[in-house]
């Protein structure tokens, strides 16, 4: 991979055995940064590194399902961060049990004539049943979770997915166990929605301890929405106001540098916390990020 940036060993990151970014250099992808909690991270992140380079070049997430071992199946994940029609920076997840078992992880695209979204691409783990059910709905602008992303532009976030009118596969999702739908918009041509990728779990195993959305504004990044699926460790206030404090830093420096980051947060107590922020960049409205917290052992 050509790196001289270390892999943090981070052991916050139960819920996904590796984390990596890749930013893009005169049409290369260039790996910068990643977190693990696997024994062996530089082999996830040679296996995201083709996943990463598709994902820049379609400007569009990649899904795979992976199966190395009879006893063990990785889902791979990749999600590129485009603005003024270029792709700056792509960030990679390997997903291991438990959340491949009860997790599903979706790519809505426009049809030719753009008046509703199609699935294009996913991975279901054991969920065959909502699997099927998917591959035969579309939707049009304005419905369900992906019509509702497409249309406004930003992040979403609904729990639980059962009980929510906008799910519009809300008794399938109960029946499999999903709770937790994340929408998020790919921006493409002409600051533009291009796709969905919509990340569906139930809350025990969901990718992230907490999913947070922010929007800018005026130079200035406000929290709009929080998905709070597991508490915190952190007992000191003071400890939790300063983490509050970097995510917010955090947002404004991917809005500022129209990138994603990927960043491993060590606190006093000892403990750590692992940061994702995937900012969604428009060139006209608001612009917004989706942060995934990783909560610290």
């Amino acid at each position: 991979m050509n790196s001289p940036v270390p892999v943090e060993n981070c052991a916050s990151l139960s819920r996904a055995a590796c984390i990596g970014l890749w930013r893009i250099d005169h049409s290369h992808v260039v790996f910068e940064s990643a977190m693990s909690s696997d024994a062996e991270p530089l082999t996830d992140l040679r296996i995201l590194q083709s996943l990463a380079e598709q994902a820049a070049r379609t400007q569009a997430p990649q899904i795979r399902s992976l199966q190395p071992r009879d006893d063990l199946r990785l889902f791979l994940l990749t999600i590129p961060v485009v603005h003024r029609d270029r792709t700056r920076s792509v960030v990679g997840f390997v997903l291991g049990e438990p959340v491949v078992r009860g997790s599903a992880l979706e790519r809505w695209e426009l049809v030719e004539d753009r008046a509703e979204l199609s699935l294009t691409d996913g991975c279901y783990g054991e969920l065959n049943y909502f699997q099927e059910i998917s591959r035969e709905v579309r939707f049009p602008l304005g419905t369900g979770l992906p019509g509702m992303t497409w249309k406004t532009g930003v992040p979403r976030l609904l729990h639980p997915l059962a009980a929510c009118p906008e799910f519009l596969r809300a008794g399938e999702a109960g029946e499999a166990g999903l709770e937790i739908g994340i929408g998020f918009p790919i921006i493409g041509e002409r600051s533009e929605v291009q796709s969905v990728l919509l990340l569906l779990s139930s809350s025990g195993i969901s990718l992230a301890s907490e999913f947070q959305i922010w929007t800018e504004s005026s130079g200035r990044s406000t929290q709009t929405d929080r998905l709070i699926v597991e508490q915190s460790p952190i007992e000191d206030s003071g400890e939790q106001k300063m983490l509050e404090g970097v995510i917010e830093d955090l947002v404004l420096e991917a809005f500022a540098r129209k990138t994603a980051l990927v960043e491993r947060i060590p606190a006093p107590s000892g403990r750590e916390t692992g940061l994702v922020v995937l900012p969604v960049l428009h060139d006209f409205g608001i612009s917004s990020a989706l942060v995934l917290v990783m909560n610290g052992k």
